[in-house]
């Protein structure tokens, strides 16, 4: 503001002194380059405050846009979860999956895809046996054909972390977890009848009943048994 006040000031004058006699046409031809000088100065510090104005103004949206993204990041983020988790319950539920995680604390059953056809399956009982776990399972087979030599996998491990929001170690605690997972296959010799509920047991080792968290589980079946007609 000064800096046009004065150019005002200054333009009046060389108004004043175009009327002047010819001695101050020399004072006059000086006025008119210190003017020029002046505009340029001016036009450059506008050009510059205008400058510094736009990218105020980008910093204001950028900040504003970073803190409701944080915003919504830390109140969804439980939301989000509990959301992808029910969707995958559901369609493990109306689907069935090869691979299903087991409800340790309810006897409710999960429905597991197998390539002879979908099986229900559910725990029965835990119980301590030496340093881990014996797990009573009910497979339920719901086809018209009895299964032998199915092929069960396991993953077993303590209850998965709880997240809580801040948590910055989280992302350690799940890596650490998913490696300390504990894996074994067993061949279960019994057949497993149509139309029935079946008992098999498994042993989890170095795992009590106590810190059981998580069974995975995926069965395998290649052999099958049909009724023959008299004929065949």
């Amino acid at each position: 503001m000064r800096v046009i006040t004065f150019l005002t000031v200054v333009l009046i004058v060389v108004s004043l002194l175009q009327g002047c006699n010819p001695q101050s046409e020399s004072q006059l031809i000086e006025l008119k380059g210190e003017v020029g000088k002046l505009k340029l100065q001016v036009d450059t510090l506008q050009q510059r405050l205008a400058d510094s104005q736009t990218q105020v103004s980008d910093l204001e949206s950028q900040i504003k846009t970073t803190n409701e993204l944080s915003e919504i990041n830390e109140k969804s983020t439980d939301e989000q979860i509990a959301h992808i988790n029910s969707i995958i319950s559901q369609l493990q539920s109306d689907l069935g999956e090869s691979t299903t995680t087991l409800d340790l604390a309810d006897k409710t059953y999960s429905k597991i895809r197998t390539n002879s056809g979908p099986i229900f399956i559910s725990v029965q009982h835990i119980e301590q046996y030496l340093d881990g776990s014996k797990v009573t399972l009910a497979i339920g087979n719901p086809s018209l054909t009895t299964l032998r030599g199915i092929k069960l996998s396991l993953s077993w491990n303590i209850l998965f972390p709880e997240y809580k929001p801040g948590d910055k170690d989280f992302k350690a605690k799940g890596a650490n977890w998913y490696n300390s997972l504990l894996h074994k296959e067993i061949i279960v010799n019994e057949e497993i009848r149509a139309g029935y509920w079946n008992k098999v047991e498994c042993v989890l080792e170095k795992i009590n009943p106590q810190r059981l968290g998580h069974l995975e589980i995926s069965i395998e079946s290649n052999k099958v048994s049909l009724l023959k007609y008299k004929d065949m």
